[in-house]
């Protein structure tokens, strides 16, 4: 499959994915307000630190650098940045709302921002009137914040190396380890 069209169908089908272990749990009446929140938060961990982190540190040992697609990467790094942004941090920072949730002008904004997973969620809140946490705490935003500008850096340039991948893999455990610790 052509670019950008391969970055499309594998962004769409991680996302369809998460939405539809996220809409098994809300169903059942089992899930938290946050589970949305932390769910999409652990999803964009494993890619971005994770599965880029161990893809790059692999590909750094064998070939030393590597070059890859840039015009693929940086498409996949503007649609993610202001999803994760628009959908973890901006709730924390409105005051419309208590409690890091979201009006209803700014749900129905961010679902028109979004492809399928935070509208999915947002809607199956309304129809089983369960509140939706969408909004990350302090520490979790710092993580995603330096998660975002760490991806932007080897997506900058068309080589990468060793080192990337190990700062990828060493957020990914930070990641892990504040996980654990909650």
């Amino acid at each position: 499959m052509r670019e950008p069209f391969g970055t499309l169908v594998l962004t769409l089908s991680m996302s369809g994915m998460e939405m539809m272990m996220i809409a098994a749990v809300m169903f059942t009446g089992h899930g938290s307000a946050t589970l949305a929140r932390d769910t999409m938060l652990a999803i964009l961990m494993i890619v971005l630190n994770g599965v880029v982190g161990a893809c790059l540190l692999a590909g750094g040992l064998r070939y030393r650098e590597q070059t890859y697609n840039l015009y693929s990467a940086n498409s996949f790094l503007a649609v993610i940045l202001p999803l994760a942004v628009l959908g973890l941090v901006l709730p924390s920072m409105t005051v419309t709302t208590p409690g890091s949730t979201l009006s209803m002008l700014e749900s129905v904004f961010l679902v028109f921002m979004s492809l399928l997973t935070i509208p999915a969620v947002l809607a199956i809140g309304f129809a089983t009137g369960q509140r939706v946490v969408l909004g990350l705490d302090g520490v979790d935003t710092v993580l995603l914040l330096l998660t975002l500008v760490v991806s932007m850096l080897p997506f900058a340039l068309s080589r990468t190396n060793v080192l990337i991948g190990a700062v990828h893999l060493l957020l990914f455990l930070a990641y892990l380890m504040l996980m654990v610790e909650k």
